[in-house]
């Protein structure tokens, strides 16, 4: 839970952490992660605005696909690479990290043309 800023603040750390691990040449699988987790945060900073905090991956697919339908497939892509970085036992590279990295960079874009309307708070509530 947090504001819509809070969450804003936290999707660019993310993408920091993302751009950290890229630098050192090694943890795609964790930069992968990273961007995901950055989405998730943009998605979050999206839903405080309606106040609302989607608790849960399947909650936020659905936030997602209520509000911006066409990203819902990208978001889902990433979703899964990410989990795929998490618990299959393959290593990811250079071009999983860069398909991640188009994927958050369709999702900012969506959510940055067709912001969600502010609710009466901006804090999540629940």
């Amino acid at each position: 839970m947090g504001f819509s800023r809070d969450h804003t603040t936290k999707a660019q750390h993310n993408g920091l952490v993302a751009s950290q691990l890229l630098a050192g040449k090694s943890a795609y699988d964790w930069a992968v992660v990273a961007l995901f987790y950055m989405a998730v945060h943009l998605v979050d900073a999206q839903a405080a605005r309606k106040r609302r905090h989607p608790g849960g991956h399947a909650a936020r697919g659905q936030f997602v696909f209520e509000n911006w339908p066409e990203m819902e497939p990208t978001y889902t892509a990433l979703h899964q690479r990410s989990e795929q970085a998490r618990y299959e036992c393959g290593l990811m590279g250079p071009s999983d990290v860069t398909n991640a990295q188009q994927y958050v960079n369709e999702i900012k874009k969506v959510i940055e043309t067709r912001p969600v309307a502010q609710g009466r708070s901006a804090r999540c509530m629940f």
